[in-house]
């Protein structure tokens, strides 16, 4: 939940902004009316704030966020921005990062699944492996037939699959130009089997044989088959589950590029709960200017719009909005 404090600290640290991918994160430029334009750093929060901001007039089931393949956030979803409770968060997170990676045209390039994908279901024990397959295969060539052109798995670097399970919220990562499997969470642990169970195992064998129906390269398969899922170590790893486990998950989507063992920087620092207010603000604003979202232009003006109002009511109205929201989630317990 954002607190008044969050908004106070917003202040506190730049934002980042520069070429989207491996390492980056782009904040969409946008345009002032016809009084001038603003530099994006200016209108961050402006955005932010209106995306959080669920005064009376506003309703929380709003769609702020929905593309042409189905992806939708509400308004309560922005003012949240905990994955760990909304499946879309990550679905429309994977969603931006898709198009970002197609746009660049660079090959071979990153193709980012949902969490819809890799379910619970697919590991019913009282069903056969081929019906369970059939359910991810489906689930696969749906997710697929949203892309304009067919995807051609030769021309891809790493597959993502972002799980969340319950209190579990990681990524099963695929490299296909060096066959390998990994897991990128920012748990420790001395047994994968007995933190994640038969997920990470059982989805490599079903996207095996996903890939044996493909043109993909037999070598490279082969090569998949005989590798075992390993853990990606990371800065950032910690003991226990923590509340941010859902920003971390995007984070790591966001940034790995393959980099090998020991190679890779997540670029954040241990501990400090402003970094992840600064994380989450820019998701929120990323997602919701993506070229892909259909309320894009709506969402800037309405941010323009609420940019104009005095300090002193703008502040009314964000503690209108946080003060409504805990009413709400205090009535939903």
């Amino acid at each position: 939940m954002w607190s008044i404090e969050d908004l106070n600290n917003r202040q506190s640290f730049e934002i980042e902004d520069g070429g989207f991918g491996c390492g980056k994160v782009v904040i969409t430029q946008m345009t002032r009316d016809s009084e001038g334009s603003s530099n994006v750093k200016d209108n961050l929060y402006d955005t932010l704030e209106v995306l959080i901001k669920c005064t009376q007039d506003k309703n929380i089931m709003e769609v702020l966020f929905e593309t042409n393949t189905g992806e939708v956030m509400h308004r309560q979803d922005f003012e949240s921005m905990w994955p760990e409770h909304v499946h879309s968060v990550i679905d429309s997170w994977a969603a931006v990062l898709n198009y970002e990676e197609q746009k660049s045209k660079s090959k071979p390039y990153r193709l980012f699944f949902n969490t819809k994908i890799m379910s619970f279901e697919l590991l019913d024990e009282t069903k056969s492996f081929d019906e369970l397959f059939l359910t991810f295969e489906t689930r696969v060539d749906k997710f697929l037939s949203n892309f304009k052109a067919d995807v051609d798995f030769n021309d891809l670097k790493l597959v993502v699959f972002p799980i969340h399970n319950g209190d579990q919220m990681y990524d099963v990562v695929f490299n296909l130009t060096y066959p390998q499997v990994h897991i990128i969470d920012n748990i420790k642990t001395k047994s994968l089997e007995e933190t994640y169970g038969m997920t990470p195992t059982s989805l490599k064998l079903y996207f095996i044989r996903y890939l044996e129906k493909t043109t993909f390269i037999v070598n490279k398969i082969k090569g998949l088959r005989s590798t075992t899922v390993k853990m990606i170590k990371i800065d950032r790893n910690t003991k226990k589950l923590t509340t941010e486990n859902g920003a971390l998950l995007m984070r790591h989507m966001e940034k790995y590029c393959g980099e090998k063992q020991g190679k890779w920087n997540v670029e954040m620092e241990k501990g400090g709960d402003v970094q992840f207010i600064k994380l989450r603000a820019l998701y929120s604003v990323k997602i919701a200017t993506n070229e892909i979202n259909n309320h894009k232009e709506r969402v800037i003006k309405e941010a323009i719009k609420f940019g104009k109002f005095d300090h002193a009511n703008r502040r009314k109205m964000l503690e209108e909005g946080i003060n409504r929201m805990d009413e709400l989630e205090m009535g939903n317990k």
